[in-house]
C-alpha cells in the first residue's frame, strides 16, 4: 500500500523513520551528541499549501519510549531554524526565494511521540510545475545545513472518456479500463475512486465518503511514454461498497451522490524509498535505509495528485440500490 505519498501521513511516516533513526539499539549513548535532523516533505503544484515537517532524531540514556514523549526529544526550539524554498527556472537560475513560515495548528495524536504540539513549515506560494526547488534548512545556533531538491510532476491523461458520467461497465467479461502514458520523471502511480454519498435520518442529512484504493503502478523506467491499465467492473464496484459500507439501520436512507477518480504520481526518489520501506518477508530484517537529503535524513521530494469529479448514470443508480450485494444498504434513487 502507498497512502502515505499522496495524502499528509505525517504521523505515520514518523512513527516509523524515528523509531529506525532515534531508537537504533546499536547507537553508542556516551558518544557525544550529534545533531540528526529529519526531514519529510512532499510537494504538489495543485496543493494550495506547502507542508515541510522538520524534526530531530534523539538519543540518550533511559528509555526511547519515554524519551519520545518529551516535546524537546524530538522537536526543534522555535527559532532555531530557518526554512527556505529556492525556485530555480529551466536554465537553472534562481527566479525566487522563498521563505517558510511557521505554524502549530496540525496536532499531533495521541501516541509514542510528543502530542498535541509541532511545529509544521509552509508556504503557501504557487510554485511552477516546469521549474525545480531547493529546501535549505539552516541551524542559526549551530550553522549546521541541510539541503535536499525536486522536480515537480507533469499532469498524465487518464482515458476516462468525455461523459460526465463515471465509466463503469456491468459487463464481467468487458470490464472498464482505464490507461494513461506515463509522464518524464515520475517512476509510481495509483487511483483512488472516492465515493460520495448522504445519509438522511428524520430531518436530519450528514455527508459521508469512502475510498477504494488501487494498487500502486510501476514504471518501467522515469523517461515517460508508457502506457499503464487499471482494470475494474460493476460487481467489483459492488463488492468496494458492500464492504465499506455497513447496513443501513432502521429510518436510515442513502443517495450516492458522486465519485472522484484520483489519480496520483510520485516520483522516483519516492518509489525507492516506498519499496525499501516494504515489509521484509525473507529471514534477514535488516533493510537498507534510504535517504534522498543532504546532512540529515528523511524524504523530500515531489508527488502530484488530480482530480476527475464524475456523476452516476441511471443504471448505475439504479444497480446501486437494487442488487443482492448492496441492496441492504438503504440506498435510494
Amino acid at each position: 500500500m502507498l497512502p502515505v505519498i499522496f495524502k499528509r501521513n505525517h504521523i505515520l511516516f514518523f512513527t516509523l523513520l524515528l523509531i529506525a533513526a532515534g531508537c537504533n539499539e546499536k547507537l553508542n549513548l556516551l558518544a557525544p551528541y550529534k545533531d540528526i535532523t529529519v526531514v519529510y516533505g512532499l510537494l504538489d503544484q495543485n496543493d494550495t499549501t506547502h507542508y515541510i515537517r522538520i524534526n530531530k532524531a534523539y538519543e540518550g540514556p533511559g528509555n526511547a519510549l519515554t524519551m519520545a514523549q518529551q516535546y524537546d526529544s524530538i522537536n526543534y526550539p522555535p527559532g532555531t531554524l530557518n526554512v527556505i524554498l529556492q525556485d530555480y527556472d529551466i536554465y537553472g537560475n534562481l527566479a525566487a526565494t522563498i521563505p517558510l513560515k511557521t505554524t502549530m495548528g496540525i496536532a499531533v495524536v495521541s501516541g509514542t511521540f510528543s502530542y498535541p504540539n509541532q511545529i509544521e513549515y509552509y508556504t503557501k506560494a504557487i510554485l511552477n510545475p516546469n521549474d525545480t526547488y531547493k529546501l535549505v534548512i539552516t541551524n542559526v545556533k549551530t550553522g549546521k545545513v541541510v539541503t535536499g531538491s525536486t522536480y515537480l510532476l507533469s499532469d498524465i491523461a487518464p482515458s476516462i472518456g468525455v461523459s460526465n458520467n463515471f465509466p463503469l461497465s456491468w459487463v464481467a467479461i468487458y470490464p472498464t479500463s482505464i490507461s494513461w502514458t506515463t509522464v518524464p520523471s515520475a517512476a509510481i502511480y495509483q487511483m483512488t475512486l472516492r465515493f460520495f454519498y448522504s445519509e438522511m435520518s428524520g430531518a436530519n442529512t450528514t455527508h459521508h465518503s469512502v475510498d477504494w484504493v488501487f494498487p500502486p503502478e510501476n514504471a518501467t523506467n522515469n523517461l515517460g511514454g508508457q502506457t499503464l491499465v487499471y482494470t475494474y467492473n460493476g460487481t467489483g464496484f459492488l463488492q468496494f461498497l458492500k464492504s465499506s459500507i455497513s447496513p443501513a439501520p432502521a429510518g436510515v436512507t442513502r443517495t450516492a451522490d458522486s465519485i472522484e477518480m484520483r489519480f496520483s504520481s510520485g516520483s522516483t526518489d519516492f518509489q525507492t524509498y516506498s519499496n525499501l520501506s516494504q515489509p521484509s518477508l525473507g529471514v534477514n530484517q535488516n533493510q537498507p535505509f534510504y535517504t534522498d537529503l543532504t546532512n540529515g535524513i528523511g524524504i523530500f521530494t515531489s508527488r502530484h495528485t488530480q482530480v476527475f469529479n464524475k456523476l452516476f448514470s441511471g443504471v448505475d443508480l439504479d444497480s446501486i440500490q437494487s442488487d443482492a450485494l448492496t441492496s441492504n444498504l438503504g440506498f435510494i434513487l
